[in-house]
Order: C-alpha cells, then sequence, then structure tokens
C-alpha cells in the first residue's frame, strides 16, 4: 500500500537537505532543518495533507526518511490559529499530532515550516548570515546585502514566537521565497526541492560576496580544529591538566577538557569581543552566556547566578530563584589559558569537542560581524529564554547520561587482550575516557 512516504517528494527533500548538510559552515551540530508538505490524496493510507519535517538531533548530512517525523499538518495549522499552544506545551502538542508514533520528536521548528505554503522548506544557521545580522544595524545592512526581496523578521524564540513572526512575515508579503531571521539564520521555500535549494545557495553566496568586498581579512569560514603538533610542548599540557582539575573541583564532578583553538589561530582582540554573547541563543546551552571566561572560576560563577536572578525576576520564573534548583552552567565552557588558546570543557570528550567546534564558529562570525560593523549578538534576554525555556532545560538533562565514570581519564596498559582489554572495556562502558596502550604494536 502506498503511503507518504512513497512520494518522490521526500526522495528530493533528503538530497536538497544532504546537500545543506556537507557544509558546516551552514549548519551545526544538528542545526538546520527542512520539512515537504505531503497533499492528502498523494496517500492511500492517511487521506489528509501531512507534514515530514526532520527530527531533533538528526544530522542534514546524513538525513534519511528515519530522520524525518510525519505531522498532522491540518489540524497543525488549525489549532496554532486559534492560539491554542503555548512555548511551554508546544512539544507535547507535536507528540500527540505524529502520525507514527515511533518517529523522532518534530522540531521546535515545526509551526514555521507549517505556516509556510511552498511545499518544501529549507532552514539553515548559515555563519556568514550570522556574521551580517550580528551587528548594531541588522536591518540595514541586511537590506544591503540581499535587497528587498528577501524578508528580514527580527529574532524571536523557537517555537510559538518564530512561528507567528514567519507566519505574519508570510502572509504579509505572499511573493517572497526567503525569510533571513536576525540572529537565526536563513529560511527558503518553493514548490520544488530544487528551486529551495538553489534560492537557498544564492543567499548564501550573496552575504559570501558582500564580505569578500567589504571586509579587508575575510576569505572563508574555515573553523579548523587546532593542529597541536610538536610545538605542544608539556609545560601546555600540564596548564591544560591543571584546568580541568580546576573545572572539576568547583563543578563537584570530573570533566573534560580539550583545546578548542591555539592562540596563533585568532586575535587575541576576540576574546573580548565574544563575551558580547554566543552568536545565536541556540547556542547557549553548549557555549554559556558569555562563550569564553578570563577571570576566576568564582567571578565567573558570581556573574552567573547574577544573570539568572535578574532574568529569572524579569519573567517571573520563580523556580529558578530557589537555591536548590540546578543550574546549567555555573562552571565556564571555554577558558582562555596564557600561552595554550582557548580550552573547551564538557562531561564527555564528545560534549567537550562540540563546545570548541561551536567556539571556533563564533570567532570567526564574530570576526567578520567586526569588520562590517560591530559584532551585536542577540540580547541577554533572548539568550537567557532559550536556555531555561522548559524543553531546552529537559533536552540538556537527557543529555546528562550519569555513567559513573563520565569525565575521568583512564590509563589501561597491556589492553591488547585479556585483562587489559576487559578493563578498558568495562572503563568505556562505564563514561570514561580510556587511553589503551600494549607493547604489541599495531594490535590496537
Amino acid at each position: 500500500m502506498e503511503t507518504y512516504w512513497d512520494s518522490p517528494a521526500v526522495d528530493d527533500l533528503l538530497k536538497a537537505a544532504q546537500h545543506i548538510g556537507r557544509d558546516q559552515s551552514l549548519v551545526l551540530l544538528g542545526g538546520g532543518n527542512c520539512s515537504v508538505k505531503i497533499p492528502g490524496e498523494a496517500s492511500t493510507q492517511v487521506e489528509l495533507p501531512v507534514l515530514l519535517v526532520k527530527g531533533s538531533g538528526h544530522e542534514m548530512a546524513t538525513l534519511t526518511k528515519d530522520g524525518l517525523a510525519p505531522l498532522d499538518l491540518k489540524e497543525l495549522q488549525r489549532v496554532f490559529a486559534e492560539g491554542a499552544i503555548t512555548q511551554d506545551s508546544l512539544p507535547l502538542v507535536l507528540e500527540q499530532l505524529k502520525l507514527d508514533k515511533s518517529a523522532p520528536s518534530p522540531s521546535v521548528e515545526s509551526l514555521v515550516h507549517a505556516s509556510i505554503p511552498q511545499k518544501f522548506v529549507l532552514h539553515s544557521h548559515s555563519d556568514v548570515s550570522q556574521s551580517v545580522t550580528d551587528t548594531s544595524k541588522p536591518h540595514d545592512l541586511a537590506r544591503e546585502v540581499w535587497g528587498p526581496d528577501v524578508l528580514i523578521v527580527d529574532y524571536a524564540s523557537p517555537g510559538v514566537d518564530l512561528g507567528t513572526a514567519i507566519k505574519e512575515a508570510v502572509e504579509a508579503t505572499p511573493q517572497a521565497n526567503a525569510i533571513v531571521v536576525i540572529g537565526h539564520g536563513i529560511f527558503t521555500y518553493a514548490d520544488t526541492a530544487r528551486e529551495a535549494l538553489a534560492r537557498h545557495l544564492d543567499i548564501v553566496e550573496m552575504a559570501m560576496a558582500f564580505a569578500r568586498k567589504r571586509a579587508e581579512d575575510f576569505k572563508s569560514f574555515t573553523q579548523a580544529r587546532p593542529d597541536l603538533g610538536p610545538d605542544f610542548t608539556s609545560a601546555m599540557s600540564k596548564k591544560v591538566s591543571e584546568i580541568r582539575q580546576k573545572v572539576s573541583e568547583f563543578a563537584g564532578r570530573p570533566v573534560t577538557a580539550t583545546i578548542a583553538a591555539r592562540e596563533e589561530q585568532f586575535d587575541q582582540e576576540l576574546i573580548t569581543v565574544v563575551q558580547r554573547g554566543p552568536a545565536t541563543p541556540d547556542h547557549v546551552t553548549w557555549v554559556g552566556p558569555w562563550v569564553i571566561c578570563d577571570s576566576s572560576l568564582e567571578d565567573y560563577a558570581h556573574r552567573y547566578r547574577d544573570y539568572v536572578y535578574r532574568n529569572a525576576t524579569r519573567t517571573s520564573r520563580s523556580d529558578l530563584l530557589s537555591p536548590t534548583t540546578p543550574l546549567p552552567a555555573l562552571y565556564p565552557r571555554v577558558i582562555a589559558v596564557p600561552g595554550v588558546g582557548l580550552v573547551a570543557i564538557g562531561r564527555t570528550v564528545s560534549e567537550a569537542q562540540k563546545t570548541g567546534e561551536i567556539t571556533r564558529h563564533t570567532l570567526e562570525i564574530a570576526d567578520l560581524a567586526e569588520q562590517l560593523d560591530t559584532y551585536t549578538p542577540p540580547t541577554e534576554d533572548h539568550i537567557f529564554d532559550l536556555e531555561f525555556w522548559k524543553p531546552q532545560m529537559e533536552k540538556y538533562s537527557r543529555k546528562t547520561t550519569e555513567l559513573p565514570d563520565e569525565g575521568r581519564n583512564v590509563l589501561v596498559t597491556g589492553a591488547a587482550s585479556g585483562l587489559g582489554r576487559a578493563c578498558a572495556e568495562e572503563y568505556l562502558r562505564s563514561g570514561a575516557n580510556v587511553i589503551a596502550g600494549d607493547r604489541s604494536a599495531g594490535v590496537l
């Protein structure tokens, strides 16, 4: 029996998404999303319009049908139009409207996709568009870059707020086929995947061409991982180990540290620049409200508590004012270490590496924004509202695996076989970072 999964449009969507996903300057750590609308008459199994939207946490570069969530499009549009969805109830509503309960959780930006009438929608968090809009006069600069045919929408929190802003913009200018959301990213849409993709790449290239013309030192976005090489001395390694120990003791749990960037990879003045905030609130869970810490751990924690108190009072979040409420970022995620560079902190190696990757993106975004104008990321209230949005906090809690040896480094010798191998495998299962060694060359 033919279903919406059998529509050729699904394969078209996946190809377009994978094309965008292969460029890390457009998507990062599962960022970006996409959708296609399948009309009811195309399905003999479900006789209603279906919105197939990327599931949360799935990578665009490797997206398959298993990474899409089918939603009842008409019902979603109806409850949204009636104002029956709130920011906090959105995840539950989306789960209730899934046509396949085994499918992944739909993107929190599903309301955006449902509000755009065109068949295909593609969304990316383009670094170069972030540089253009993370400036002091983003509307003026965006209009200079993209002209009158691209809709420019002010930043709004993902979910109901952004869905409402996009819905109003599309209804006011139905002839448009592209939207740039300040401090967030690009949406393009068309009735074919090819057209939506071509428009998307065109929007990115327009910004790149503008950057090449206006910025004196702009080449491209590279985000290259630091090459530690032979000049990475034991003294540098010792400094990183000392930072890891200090943060572990301060946090009351073992953490992992990795090099995000060597000092020679970036202009040292950028440390002050990026402390204005992350390039987009979506990154706050990884890098915190100020990206880089160049003060003491105690000073950072004090500043963070003040930030929480100030914004919890603003938003009447009494639950965050309790001293027993766990706060996700009392210790910094990225620390400037003189003589080394930037050290990324995480509960696991993977988490520290992802934090480092976002930090490198942020440095390049801020650097270009400074060349174009002045790096002016989204405001503190937007950053806080996303960091402490209940679905976001729940997502962060789910990442906490609570494995007994998470964050610990373990050296196992004789790990190629026997007891040594068994120990190494057991420590890996318990969450440790395992360094395995053996005298038998080439076995491990």
